[in-house]
């Protein structure tokens, strides 16, 4: 379970990491803000607890999301921050997806187990790998600045993205971070 959790760790601080050179960050008490400075859109800015969370930090994001006209949204791995749900819960926060993190190391991947992949090098290649993932998420794909962004990380190798497909259409999508 400790490896578990370094890894989680992990992943929770290359994601952090990958938007940094997009992003305004804003330390509340027990929290990270991400806030992109001009995308509106709710899942461009985001917060992360960076130690176990209380209710006046809570309060003070709130507040940070509110004075710079952004929706706060909270992505955390549920093993790593176990009293998170609970304290957003009590401030009127609803779980709108859950999303198990699905880790799979190179020594595991083999890729006859999928379709053709292909990485992201285009601009229709990152439009196609926002449809699939807005589909999969239930959310409308990404706006151009927001594509515009994932390239930019893409680009910096902050990030890298693929589509999978089979029989010539995209049926799955995939990205890595740090």
């Amino acid at each position: 379970m400790a490896n578990d959790l370094r890894l989680l760790r992990r992943l929770q601080d290359s994601l952090i990491e990958a938007v940094r050179p997009t992003r305004e960050f804003v330390e509340v008490g027990s929290f990270l803000a991400t806030i992109h400075p001009s995308d509106p859109v709710f899942y461009m800015s985001c917060a992360f607890p960076v130690r176990h969370a209380n209710g006046a930090d809570l309060d003070r994001l709130i507040q940070v999301f509110r004075e710079r006209g952004r929706t706060p949204l909270f992505e955390f791995f549920e093993e790593l921050w176990p009293e998170l749900d609970d304290l957003l819960e009590s401030r009127g926060f609803t779980l709108r997806t859950k999303c198990p993190a699905m880790v799979l190391t190179a020594k595991e991947f083999h890729s006859s187990d999928v379709g053709s992949v292909q990485p992201v090098t285009t601009w229709e290649d990152l439009v196609e790998h926002g449809k699939c993932a807005g589909a999969a998420f239930e959310m409308d794909p990404p706006s151009d600045a927001a594509t515009a962004s994932f390239r930019s990380q893409i680009q910096r190798g902050a990030m890298r993205a693929c589509l999978i497909r089979e029989n010539g259409k995209v049926v799955a999508v995939g990205c890595t971070v740090g």
